[in-house]
């Protein structure tokens, strides 16, 4: 039930500055226009203003967020500082949409008979209302009066980082060679640009708007020994497949991200092993030294970094060539899909969504849709890894010539892990200050307040589709830990994309030594994980999993039921294990019926 609060200016003037819609406006004259308001709070589920009913003014989000629903379908969500009823108080009709509070929302109102008068002594705000709609008209599914910029935070530089503690990073033996190779990699040409990463920071702003889904997939830890064109042709082959059935299933956009062309470094639990009563330094990654178990070989080499970066860009060159040169087209994914459905044991229960996929290929190509072969030809996919190695991280920022800001031009989208996301570690500070859209594991460990700081720490502009929360709490932990955390970052207002990595949380170590996972916990993660979200009315945004192209055995049960007894066959992990190219369809089949049940009501 609606309550009435007093008006706290300060916390009003504050909510209406962090939008760009009034960010421009004189703090004396947005306090005298506030005090004009009436303060209002409802709870989850309660209308702001309902869709058909005569105009009663016009307000302000301040605190949570509310949806805007159009005949029960929602369009887009409002956050702090952006504004709601404008349009029917203006032109005094009957109001378009529903505004519904998602959580609650505390807002201030402007009663009609009020707006005329208001707006004329006010023209500030006047002239940011009609820049509030030509956004609107330009973008209609944009959070459009968010603010926009900078994407970087003021001072930051990229080696600012090195003031805060750190962790997982190698012990280098000779900083000589090791300034040798970092002064090398900074010369190079970049491997992505900022326009790149600004496009899919784009894209990303329509998951976190739930209007669009992301899937971010790829190797656990890519090899120097696998820069082949079929290593990069299997793996992309099943992400596009997987991205097809998402995509059928929600009725929207698939961002397709891939944890490819730099995903070389890997966080360890220890600094150092034990192989064959040997004691060895840790493995952490083709970037910092061999898998061999040589003494020699595992001392950290800081020419890797170099090797590394000329293997990311061969890569790329490949990923980019493939997606935009008819390997990624609509009818070749489906024919390899349709093959998997047939030769699959458990095709059968998939048999339907396929022939309704390929039914829907069939009407754009005889309603002539697709005649310009691009839009059937061409996809868009991004790469990301896990920002871990901050030197090489460090040495690859630039500053973007357009928009001054900096871009970490190793990947189009960066992460950072479970191990590294302490508010005051040198992980945080580096990617707060990059404009490529980040993203941040939380494990069963991460609280509320944790996550809430983090949003303020990598996202203080709270541009929707900057930060992606990826949650990889565990199967057993989803339901206990998770929804405390969408709650309040809903609460709060900020436009984060929601992730679930349902892969981390649920490795076991078999008797024989070997790690795995079981395909069944991975699916129950992502099950619980939609609950979760279903439960505090947040758009399950994506997943984020570790898979291959290869016909491995490294995780247990999926379609084949692959037992432990098969894991010796085909275990070809350099670190963890990772579902195979059937077990990665079959997840996506069945994600695609969750995200179905979702977009059906």
């Amino acid at each position: 039930m609606a309550t009435v609060p007093a008006l706290d200016i300060d916390r009003v003037v504050s909510a209406l500055r962090s939008s760009n819609l009034l960010a421009n406006v004189p703090e004396d004259e947005l306090r005298a226009a506030a005090r004009e308001f009436r303060a209002v709070t409802v709870e989850s589920g309660e209308m702001l203003i309902q869709q058909g009913s005569p105009s009663k003014g016009f307000g302000f989000v301040i605190d949570g967020q509310a949806a805007i629903r159009i005949n029960g379908r929602e369009h887009t969500r409002l956050a702090r500082g952006e504004m709601f009823g404008e349009i029917s108080a203006l032109l005094d009709i009957p109001v378009s949409g529903d505004v519904v509070a998602i959580g609650p929302v505390s807002y201030i109102f402007l009663d009609g008979e009020r707006t005329q008068s208001f707006l004329t002594e006010n023209p500030h705000l006047c002239y940011s209302m009609l820049r509030s709609e030509a956004r609107r008209l330009l973008d209609p599914t944009r959070w459009y009066s968010s603010r926009a910029g900078p994407s970087t935070v003021a001072g930051w530089r990229p080696d600012s980082w090195r003031s805060h503690p750190i962790k997982q990073q190698p012990d280098w033996p000779n900083d000589v060679a090791l300034k040798i190779a970092l002064d090398e990699l900074s010369q190079l040409p970049p491997l992505v640009f900022g326009g790149e990463a600004q496009a899919l920071r784009a894209d990303l702003g329509e998951v976190a708007a739930g209007h669009a889904f992301l899937l971010q997939a790829g190797d656990c830890a890519e090899s120097f020994a696998e820069l082949s064109t079929a290593a990069v042709h299997d793996r992309l082959r099943v992400i596009l497949q997987m991205a097809i059935v998402l995509a059928y299933a929600s009725g929207s956009h698939v961002v397709k991200v891939a944890r490819m062309a730099g995903q070389f470094a890997k966080p360890r639990s220890a600094s150092v092993e034990t192989v064959d009563g040997v004691e060895l330094p840790v493995y952490r990654g083709d970037i910092v030294n061999s898998v061999e178990p040589d003494p020699a070989r595992r001392v950290a080499d800081p020419r890797r970094m170099i090797t590394a970066y000329h293997h990311s860009a061969a890569k790329l060159n490949l990923i980019r060539s493939l997606s935009t040169g008819g390997f990624g087209g609509l009818d070749q994914v489906h024919a390899w899909n349709r093959d998997f459905v047939a030769s699959s044991p458990v095709g059968q229960r998939y048999k339907a969504i396929a022939s309704e996929i390929e039914r829907a290929l069939r009407f754009v190509h005889a309603s002539r849709i697709g005649r310009d072969e691009k839009t059937l030809s061409r996809v868009d996919v991004w790469t990301s890894h896990e920002a871990l190695l901050l030197p090489y991280e460090e040495a690859l920022t630039r500053r973007d010539e357009l928009t001054d800001d900096w871009y970490d031009t190793s990947a189009h989208m960066l992460w950072i892990g479970e191990r590294t996301r302490a508010l005051d570690s040198a992980h945080v500070q580096f990617i707060s200050g990059i404009g490529n859209p980040v993203g941040c594991k939380l494990g069963p460990t991460a609280t509320a307040a944790e996550a809430l700081e983090l949003c303020e720490r990598l996202n203080p502009a709270r541009i929707p589709g900057k930060l992606t929360l990826i949650s990889r709490m565990g199967v057993g932990r989803v339901a206990e830990v998770l929804p405390p955390l969408l709650a309040a970052v809903r609460d709060a207002g900020h436009p984060v994309v929601w992730a679930c990595d349902p892969m981390h949380g649920n490795t076991v170590q078999m008797a024989s030594g070997r790690k795995t996972r079981h395909f069944a916990d991975v699916l129950a993660e992502v099950k619980a994980f939609f609950a979760a979200c279903a439960s505090e009315s947040v758009w399950p945004g994506g997943l984020h999993i570790e898979l291959t192209g290869e016909d491995v055995t490294e995780c247990l049960g999926g379609g084949e039921n692959l037992s432990e007894d098969d894991l010796d066959r085909r275990y070809a992990t350099t670190c963890d294990p990772r579902l195979n190219a059937r077990q990665s369809l079959d997840l996506a089949f069945q994600v695609a019926d969750m995200l179905s049940s979702l977009t059906d009501h």
